[in-house]
């Protein structure tokens, strides 16, 4: 994070007082930011203001029976938390709105009124990332959809390279992607341009997911499904799946067995269905491992055939007004990611307002209708079949080369194994139609 300094601050020996006990041993290790443009005021963690706290009194007579016990269990491990997240976050408003905060310690009910949480305080090592993937799927299951990690780890073993660039690579994938820690990954510049430029790639994926995760968070909020999740909850009856719990999926379209070791090569289980790799192009059927060799900067990531999902593509560029360094969203822009599958047919989950709905035909022939659409449309396609002919809004538009479409108003590009449409005076119902060569012929 460029701008707050960060600061670690040590409780004193200070305990909290619940009518005569002193001797709980609660220990809050917790971290403490201070930002020049929000003042002087810092909520601390450990010592809340009293009048927000609202706790049952716990008294020796009551600590010497079972029940005593129990219901202390109970104040501690449940209730006590969850007052203090409601302390932080009624505390926090009081110093304006440019705030932000990230817990380390939550409990059910805690996501209702806190925005994200972090998970623990990892080695530098890829046993740390290897834990804090379990990490992120645990934490989903268990009513924390908005998570992430310290890129790199916290504290302990050394922070490689490489170590950094994978870890960047699986935190792209969760809501909070968070760049921190006691070790050289706080100072990420100093490991050299590999790391570098691994940060870059990463954090460009993040960015191009936000409009995903961002609905994905939303829908979580309703149905209680996470954002991150362990492949078993989405094949239960698969036990490979279950077996697999160094590889996660983002909603129910991105498939991410992220790189927990030095080397090149990896292997990921694939669910039944077919899949997509990310980086280039190429289908695997399903109910399977596959090996991978993997680059400098790409790693196993699959979109499933048959998905669509809201997707804010920064490269290639196709915007003269393009996106920012810090863009999440643009009013009167949208992206998409469609996964074609020959005879499959998907909705994806709304974003800005819109939706997006993608049929393909048996003969590789797919239709996208985008309904309450906004006015600039990016369209990232898998086809099912190699593309020759691409109609926006009913009317026939250029193939052009990825440097023209830039410059144009609509068109087309083919860019590896996708293409890439782009309109820009989307109609509010936007019908757009790929038809494969043989068909277009």
């Amino acid at each position: 994070m460029v701008g707050p300094e960060r600061r670690s601050v040590a409780p004193d020996d200070a305990t909290v007082d619940a009518g005569g006990i002193r001797a709980f041993g609660l220990h809050a290790d917790y971290r403490a930011w201070t930002c020049p443009e929000l003042g002087p005021h810092r909520f601390d963690p450990v010592r809340p203001p009293r009048a927000f706290i609202r706790a049952p009194r716990l008294t020796p007579p009551l600590l010497r029976s079972t029940r005593g016990l129990l219901v202390a269990a109970v104040v501690v491990s449940v209730l006590l938390p969850l007052l203090y997240d409601r302390a932080a976050a009624a505390f926090a408003p009081t110093h304006g709105k440019q705030f932000a905060t990230l817990f380390r310690s939550a409990v059910p009910g805690s996501s209702s009124v806190l925005p994200g949480f972090v998970g623990p305080d990892a080695q530098h090592t890829f046993n740390g990332l290897r834990g804090s993937i379990r990490a992120a799927q645990t934490a989903g299951v268990s009513g924390l959809p908005v998570w992430g990690s310290d890129v790199g780890g916290y504290s302990g073993g050394t922070v490689t390279p490489m170590l950094f660039v994978r870890w960047a690579q699986f935190a792209a994938l969760t809501p909070i992607f968070e760049v921190g820690g006691a070790g050289s990954n706080a100072r990420f510049w100093e490991l050299g341009p590999y790391a570098v430029n691994g940060l870059r790639e990463a954090a460009e994926i993040h960015y191009e997911l936000v409009p995903y995760l961002y609905a994905l968070a939303q829908d979580a909020s309703r149905t209680g499904i996470p954002v991150v999740r362990p492949l078993g909850l989405t094949w239960p009856t698969d036990a490979r799946a279950w077996a697999s719990d160094l590889q996660l999926t983002v909603g129910d379209s991105l498939l991410a067995a992220p790189v927990t070791a030095d080397g090149k090569a990896s292997r990921a289980y694939l669910p039944a269905g077919t899949w997509i790799d990310m980086f280039d192009g190429e289908r695997h059927d399903g109910s399977r491992a596959v090996t991978r060799a993997n680059g400098a900067y790409d790693f196993p990531l699959y979109l499933r055939a048959g998905s669509a999902l809201p997707f804010n593509a920064r490269s290639p560029e196709v915007w003269a007004d393009d996106w920012k360094t810090d863009d999440l969203l643009r009013p009167q822009r949208q992206g998409w990611l469609v996964g074609a599958g020959r005879g499959l047919s998907s909705q994806s989950i709304a974003s800005q307002g819109a939706t997006l709905t993608a049929r393909t035909s048996a003969a590789g022939a797919t239709t996208l209708t985008i309904a309450h659409a906004l006015r600039e449309q990016q369209i990232l396609v898998y086809p099912a079949a190699p593309g020759c002919h691409v109609t926006v809004a009913g009317k026939p538009v250029p193939r052009l080369g990825l440097a023209s479409l830039k410059h144009a108003g609509s068109g087309w590009a083919v860019q590896g194994e996708r293409l890439v449409i782009k309109a820009a005076a989307s109609p509010r119902t936007l019908h757009v139609d790929v038809a494969p060569c043989a068909v277009s012929a």
